[in-house]
């Protein structure tokens, strides 16, 4: 079952809690609804125009993909927050490359991104160092970060 998020619009600042947001909705190539939250820390609303065996039928199949901790949430809400969170660490670290891309240009410095395991997980981390120190900040990361992951020069 492919679930989709159609005209996405994300609000990063009228997200307090949770991300806010808006799109339509679509299951296998046919819209069956319109999802948002208003950034407040309450649950993913759908408001479906598909018929109500439809939905059971969806529910049930996305119920089965959740991991064993987020039982609490619905098949639905869970895939919708998973393609929403994507999106919106997709655009932050675009965002945050750019900004270090600007910097080493203006500075003459270089700089990288990598993972390491957080409290919700994954977190990125960004660095700036000297231009030809890539090595010599990668061991100084690892050192500090033993579990760090998807080294990756931006700039």
């Amino acid at each position: 079952m492919k679930v989709e998020l159609r005209k996405l619009a994300i609000y990063p600042r009228m997200s307090q809690e949770t991300t806010a947001f808006a799109a339509d909705l679509w299951i296998d190539g046919a819209k069956v609804g319109y999802a948002k939250n208003e950034g407040h820390g309450g649950a993913t609303f759908v408001d479906w125009t598909a018929a109500r065996e439809q939905r059971v039928e969806i529910e049930a199949t996305l119920k089965t993909r959740i991991p064993a901790k987020y039982k609490f949430a619905s098949g639905v809400e869970w895939a919708i927050d998973e393609i929403v969170e994507a999106k919106r660490t997709e655009k932050e670290t675009a965002k945050n490359d750019a900004s270090f891309k600007r910097r080493g240009a203006k500075y003459g410095t270089a700089a990288a991104r990598f993972d390491v395991p957080g409290e919700y997980g994954k977190e990125t981390i960004w660095i700036e160092y000297a231009k030809g120190g890539e090595v010599a900040a990668k061991a100084q990361m690892q050192t500090k970060h033993a579990t760090l992951e998807n080294w990756t020069v931006i700039a």
